[in-house]
């Protein structure tokens, strides 16, 4: 659950959050750009090159995840707290091409889960 404390950490310390997430080095090796975050949200852009190709000339589905997870991680430590995903599913509806721009959109969803002996 979001807290007041949480989105006044999100807009007192925003230009410093959003700078670590700009600077996400496996996201920059790739060319990925974060275009937009919000508290619990983010929106990042790629434009495929030909490296990021598989063997039937469309984007390999490793760098659609990894896209799908920067966004993901984003939108969860927009809080300024540290976030990570335990698990996560991706369905593959449609094959992204070269030179389109790809854009993933996260609007962060919790469930609370509670585990004996931790809090």
């Amino acid at each position: 659950m979001t807290t007041h404390l949480d989105q006044d950490i999100h807009e007192l310390h925003y230009d410093q959050i959003k700078q670590v997430l700009v600077d996400e080095p496996y996201a920059s090796f790739l060319g990925m750009r974060l275009t937009k975050l919000g508290p619990g949200t983010a929106e990042a852009e790629l434009i495929p090159s030909d490296h990021m190709l598989n063997s039937h000339g469309t984007v390999h589905g490793a760098i659609i995840f990894s896209l799908a997870d920067y966004v993901f991680a984003a939108a969860s430590n927009s809080y300024g707290k540290i976030a990570v995903g335990v698990s996560n599913n991706i369905n593959f509806l449609s094959a992204g091409k070269r030179g389109e721009t790809l854009l993933p959109e996260r609007k962060r969803s919790r469930k609370t889960i509670n585990w004996p002996g931790i809090k």
